[in-house]
């Protein structure tokens, strides 16, 4: 089983009990406290950007927030340097951090993000 299933292994127990985390734990813990309040995700289509993924989720209480990555080669792909692109989110002030946790840098103006992607998604947090 461990040729099938060792290679996604998140954790270690030891008689019953968590023993230890491996990091890719910390990713999806970011993951789901991201999404934990999700009521909607709508894919949002930005002209002349096919490699563009952006998804707008809605949260109980009328929070939105994005999520965003480039479609790149899953073998090279994370090697490319990243591309900087516009998004038309209606935001002056967000904040953007990658799914590792890492500050993403961004612009806003004019109802516009500017933004550096790669194959790394990033939620991007509007603050009101």
């Amino acid at each position: 089983m461990t040729l099938m299933f060792g290679k996604n292994k998140l954790l270690e127990y030891s008689e019953g009990k968590v023993a230890k985390e491996y990091p890719e734990v910390a990713v999806f813990k970011r993951m789901a406290d991201y999404l934990n309040d999700v009521k909607t995700i709508k894919r949002i289509n930005v002209t002349g950007k096919e490699m563009l993924y952006l998804f707008e989720i809605s949260g109980i209480g009328n929070n939105v927030s994005y999520v965003a990555w480039e479609k790149r080669d899953a073998f090279s792909g994370e090697d490319q340097a990243s591309t900087n692109y516009i998004l038309p989110l209606p935001a002056n002030n967000v904040k953007a951090t990658d799914i590792f946790g890492n500050k993403v840098d961004e612009k806003t103006s004019a109802g516009q993000v500017e933004i550096n992607l790669s194959d790394t998604p990033v939620f991007i947090q509007i603050n009101k």
